[in-house]
């Protein structure tokens, strides 16, 4: 972990750097305007390092930390188009190379303000995509076989869930709200929450989130488990107080029988070691207790992060449901997310489970996203006779 962000930290300075040199050297004859813009650009690009892990939740702070989250979001695509003119001879000959020429003046003036164009628009469609959240709707029903179906009380099960809200200082309960309203009307037997619900412990209204959460009262409740950030915002006990009084029962590598319906098994986030020194427990050792009249019950997954999805086929689940990858939230990381995960979103099918990789509710760092927008998730479980 601390390899990766001194890794991040290292590529993020030297392709802020080389952005704020391209308009350093572009605008040389434009003083006043050069400086302010290579200003900006410098505070845009260490507000939101400085300030992510800052307690200080004054009205500046938040402004700049905002700021700084939008410029994460699109600082990329102004790097690549600025590598795109520096490759191609008569572009770089007309913007670098000149520096005694003011025939193109309005030229470099013209492709600096089309740059910060492109940043802006950008940012703005990628905010609004990310602040609408939409109801992924599976409208065909999972049929799943089940010996003894004479024992379930409930032969269908609708279940709802919502993933990565990353409630905090960049993102306000508004969105929870907004998000809980979408599945208000389809009424769901269950709703669970897949991880990462809180970002930090700092301008969380317990209230609001309560009062957000309230808004839906499924008949076999609301449960969760712990993601990564869970244990990054601070200390992981704390944030799980947090999401129980929020009204989320929280599954930390247990089980729970639920309306005698399912098997309900939430596990521990698969970074806990990270964190602490302890490990998680495997599947089996989970299931260690669970008494063997209730082996005809159809088994749940909670696994936040999507690794090891054969692990839930070994223990007979028939769903296990993730979140975490955002599906890359920005565009390419989408491309690198399909490489790490068997299943970066949706539902896809191995043996006899079924796996569901939610691309998350809310947004992580910059509040953006442009390839995929962020859901809530209802899936409907119908079971049938083996």
């Amino acid at each position: 972990m601390r390899l990766f962000f001194m890794s991040f930290f290292l590529i993020y300075g030297l392709i802020n750097f080389w952005i704020i040199r391209f308009f350093w050297k572009t605008l040389y004859d434009k003083k006043k305007i050069r400086n302010v813009t290579c200003v900006t650009l410098l505070l845009l690009a260490v507000s939101f390092l400085v300030l992510y892990k800052s307690s200080g939740i004054s009205a500046l702070e938040l402004f700049l930390l905002q700021a700084g989250s939008f410029w994460l979001g699109t600082f990329f695509y102004i790097f690549a188009l600025i590598i795109i003119i520096q490759i191609i001879p008569p572009l770089r000959q007309v913007l670098l190379n000149n520096p005694d020429e003011t025939k193109n003046a309005r030229f470099r003036y013209i492709t600096c303000g089309f740059l910060l164009f492109i940043a802006v628009d950008l940012g703005f469609y990628g905010w609004v995509n990310a602040t609408h959240p939409i109801v992924n709707e599976k409208r065909l029903t999972i049929q799943i076989p089940r010996e003894n179906l004479e024992k379930l009380p409930k032969k269908s099960l609708t279940i709802a869930a919502i993933s990565d809200m990353h409630l905090g200082r960049l993102l306000s309960t508004k969105h929870l709200d907004n998000a809980i309203k979408l599945l208000r009307p389809y009424k769901p037997d269950a709703l669970f929450v897949l991880g990462d619900f809180i970002d930090d412990h700092y301008l969380l209204d317990i209230d609001a989130i309560q009062k957000a959460m309230y808004q839906i009262t499924p008949l076999y409740g609301i449960w969760g488990i712990l993601g990564n950030h869970e244990y990054i915002s601070g200390d992981v006990n704390v944030s799980r107080a947090i999401l129980e009084q929020s009204g989320i029962n929280v599954l930390r590598d247990e089980w729970r029988i639920i309306g005698g319906v399912f098997l309900l098994i939430g596990r521990d986030d698969y970074s806990i070691s990270r964190f602490t020194d302890m490990n998680r427990k495997t599947l089996p050792e989970i299931l260690e207790g669970l008494p063997k009249e209730y082996d005809y019950l159809p088994k749940i997954i909670l696994d936040h992060q999507p690794f090891h999805r054969g692990h839930a086929e070994e223990v007979d689940a028939v769903l296990q449901m993730s979140g975490h990858t955002h599906n890359g939230q920005l565009w390419p990381f989408n491309l690198i997310v399909k490489k790490v995960y068997e299943n970066p979103c949706g539902l896809s099918k191995e043996g006899n489970t079924y796996y569901f990789t939610s691309v998350g509710t809310g947004t992580w760092g910059p509040r953006l996203r442009n390839n995929a927008a962020p859901e809530v998730v209802v899936l409907r479980l119908q079971f049938v006779p083996k």
